[in-house]
């Protein structure tokens, strides 16, 4: 009878152990079920030693008052040394439930300091995780007002290029009238060379007028009286060439700074033109780069938009990620407050046993 006893706690102690060797690889998603595993294990074996040496004291008492009967004094001799290998057998194997209470305790206290150590593992990943969530939503945060700054953006680009686009028409309408300009001016220029020639011919004829009036006159004063009416007459006609070369020389100097001056026109037209023909070029291809410019805002809005969308994905599956971390922390504070109790159980089951 005392060997199944013996049997019964020293599996009820096997199994506890096998447990909480069990216990230590599987921590996080089985440790609550296995230790309230433990709990009873732990009260059974309890249980089981207390019987254990209370059958054990009450073999010994009976041992020694069967050696006190006198009639049985002779034949104690025969019986003591069958009943000592029973005790000894007995304390042999109290001693070994002894030692693998002891062996529990120790790996109870390696358990509950692997869930302590767990649980605030588990806290600093919480923490992290939330410091890290609050970093995406601030990252979300700045995509919202990047994507807003990109709008605006590709408003004030649009409404550049529409600027730039009446700039262009504008240029083209100047260009236009500077080379109309220009062409007048130069037709004007040519002109006056036309008109200098003439009033170098009509300076020519007067001269040529003033000689003939000379020499009407010198003819007229050898005919005496007869030619005097035509001396008068040549004398007009001498004065009148007179004013006209006068008036000529005068008309050419003033049509001289008149053709400088169109000379001038023409060349600053002619440079006008060359300027105004080049900011338009220049106006043409900052309009294309105002709309490539636009094409690449545009583009790059699209790609903030999707910064944005996929940054409060990242938020969402954080939160998610955030709150079973959460449940893990409260379970391993559970566990571990819960093994911290098995431990107290185990330690005073072992000292309740070591001072049976």
């Amino acid at each position: 009878m005392m060997k199944k006893r013996h049997i019964v706690t020293m599996l009820s102690v096997g199994y506890l152990y096998a447990c909480l060797l069990i216990l230590q690889n599987e921590r996080v998603f089985f440790m609550e079920w296995w230790i309230n595993v433990i709990i009873g294990l732990v009260l059974a074996g309890g249980s089981l030693a207390f019987i254990f040496v209370y059958k054990q004291e009450k073999l010994e008492e009976t041992a020694e008052q069967i050696m006190e009967e006198p009639i049985l004094q002779e034949p104690a001799a025969t019986i003591e040394p069958d009943v000592e290998p029973v005790i000894e057998e007995g304390n042999t194997e109290l001693e070994q439930t002894g030692e693998a209470l002891r062996q529990i305790v120790i790996a109870l206290e390696e358990v509950t300091v692997g869930s302590e150590n767990q649980s605030q593992s588990s806290a600093e990943l919480a923490a992290t995780m939330q410091k890290f969530a609050e970093n995406v939503m601030m990252v979300a945060l700045k995509g919202e007002e990047a994507k807003q700054i990109a709008a605006e953006m590709d408003a004030l680009t649009k409404e550049g290029a529409s600027h730039m686009e009446d700039s262009v028409n504008h240029m083209e309408t100047i260009t236009s009238k500077i080379t109309f300009s220009y062409e007048k001016v130069r037709g004007l220029n040519g002109k006056t060379e036309q008109i200098s020639s003439l009033l170098k011919a009509i300076k020519d004829i007067a001269e040529q007028t003033n000689l003939l009036a000379l020499n009407a006159a010198i003819e007229a004063a050898r005919a005496g009286d007869q030619g005097r009416g035509f001396a008068v007459v040549a004398d007009e006609v001498r004065k009148l060439s007179d004013q006209v070369r006068v008036a000529v020389t005068d008309i050419t100097g003033v049509f001289q700074s008149i053709q400088t001056e169109s000379k001038d026109a023409v060349d600053a037209l002619g440079a006008g033109k060359e300027a105004v023909v080049a900011g338009s070029d220049k106006i043409i291809t900052t309009q294309s780069t105002f709309e490539q410019l636009q094409e690449e805002i545009g583009i790059t809005s699209s790609q903030i938009e999707a910064i944005a969308a996929a940054m409060y994905d990242v938020l969402d599956n954080t939160r998610g990620v955030t709150d079973s971390i959460n449940n893990i922390v409260s379970v391993a504070e559970q566990n571990a407050a819960s093994m911290q109790e098995v431990t107290a159980i185990t330690q005073d089951i072992q000292q309740k046993f070591n001072n049976q």
